[in-house]
């Protein structure tokens, strides 16, 4: 199965200014996708053929895709906790198994009615044993208080300190950062 690539990429130029332009990838070869990898494919401008962009793409195991973090009646794990939660989006949302990006269902965990609104809010899953993960997904709502957040920081705790993920490291829990 072929990776499904950018149709268009944005070119930054020394000015801050963008362009969005379309772009033209290279074939993978099939046997190259067979087995677990990182390949980088390159891509030509439809316009600025002067210019190629790259594309990385990571091939993993098949495997059945598993919501760690859900939360099972009566475990101790996962467990989250948050630097602020709002008395309106409980903590307790974050691993229910809903996902909802509105308000009908009203669930999600958020920080919304704290003044000043905090710089950084972190959400810490910490999990019963160490994990391999070679998937993270999250999933952001805006409701006219709650807003998606700019970026997002993805750790992991090293035995002593919080260190930014690079390449998934198999860890027992993961910080995201909003």
């Amino acid at each position: 199965m072929q990776p499904a690539l950018p149709e268009q990429v944005q070119l930054v130029y020394s000015d801050s200014s963008e362009e969005a332009y379309g772009v033209s990838w290279a074939n993978i070869d099939g046997e190259d996708l067979k087995e677990e990898a990182q390949l980088t494919v390159e891509g030509t401008l439809e316009v600025r053929t002067d210019l190629k962009a790259e594309a990385v793409v990571r091939v993993a195991a098949m495997g059945t895709r598993q919501n760690i973090a859900l939360a099972v009646k009566g475990a101790e794990y996962p467990k989250f906790t948050a630097s602020h939660t709002s008395t309106y989006d409980p903590l307790s949302h974050v691993n229910d198994g809903i996902i909802s990006y509105g308000t009908d269902p009203k669930n999600g965990w958020g920080n919304w009615k704290y003044a000043p609104i905090p710089e950084v809010t972190t959400l810490d899953c910490e999990l019963e044993e160490p994990l391999e993960l070679n998937n993270i997904s999250m999933y952001f709502r805006e409701d006219g208080g709650i807003y998606i957040p700019e970026d997002t920081l993805i750790q992991y705790w090293d035995g002593t300190d919080w260190v930014d993920v690079e390449k998934p490291e198999p860890e027992n829990r993961i910080r995201l950062r909003q």
